[in-house]
């Protein structure tokens, strides 16, 4: 296990120092580059980054120490330098495009404290409960277990649009030219609903139309 941690621990720093060389170097053309908002985002739109955090399991906790090394807490943080405080990277909206943490109530407090403190904007919420057949032995001390409370991103109905990012994302180059995107911006009809999905205190009306790029 401390060779594992080790492992990573030596990844995160190459990915890193990867990310702090590519935003250095004095890109002219790059297919990874997308055009920055130069003008204010419509009044109307309501845009938001976003990305998801749970507890360390138990395979991250050093009890000798009384620790954590939550590898997807350290990403975060990281990303949300980029997003907001890189100026290779961070969002050049005015006013700036917020960066949401989901998080569930077992997140540590000191986590949440650190990433708002950072800028990232808080968003407390409750895990999905999953039917019994999820409580296995590889998968009750394990992050994918948390994982599908990720769900609840489609809750949030105040925002235009949400790009989610994984927590271990890196970033090169600017994102806020994806909300604006003619190409990812086609709305899908939903589809209408089965003799299943027919109780309204059970499953409210679905909108006419969702995006999904």
């Amino acid at each position: 296990m401390q060779r594992l941690r080790r492992r990573l621990y030596h990844f995160l720093g190459l990915a890193i120092a990867f990310s702090t060389i590519a935003s250095l170097l004095p890109w002219q053309t790059s297919p990874l580059s997308w055009p920055s908002v130069q003008s204010p985002l419509s009044k109307d739109e309501k845009y938001a980054y976003a990305t998801f955090l749970g507890p360390p399991t138990v395979y991250e906790s050093d009890s000798a120490s009384g620790t954590d090394s939550d590898l997807y807490f350290t990403s975060i943080r990281l990303l949300t330098y980029q997003l907001l405080h890189s100026p290779a990277t961070r969002t050049a909206a005015q006013p700036p495009i917020p960066f949401l943490v989901l998080a569930l109530p077992s997140v540590p407090a000191s986590h949440l404290s650190t990433l708002a403190a950072a800028g990232a904007t808080i968003i407390q919420i409750q895990p999905i409960h999953l039917p019994s057949t999820f409580n296995q032995p590889l998968t009750t001390p394990s992050r994918s277990r948390n994982a599908l409370s990720k769900l609840r991103l489609w809750q949030m109905t105040a925002y235009t649009k949400l790009l989610f990012l994984d927590a271990n994302t890196m970033l090169l180059s600017p994102l806020d030219a994806l909300f604006t995107d003619a190409a990812l911006s086609i709305p899908a009809t939903t589809l209408p609903p089965n003799s299943n999905t027919t109780d309204p205190l059970t499953h409210p009306p679905l909108p006419p139309t969702y995006l999904l790029a």
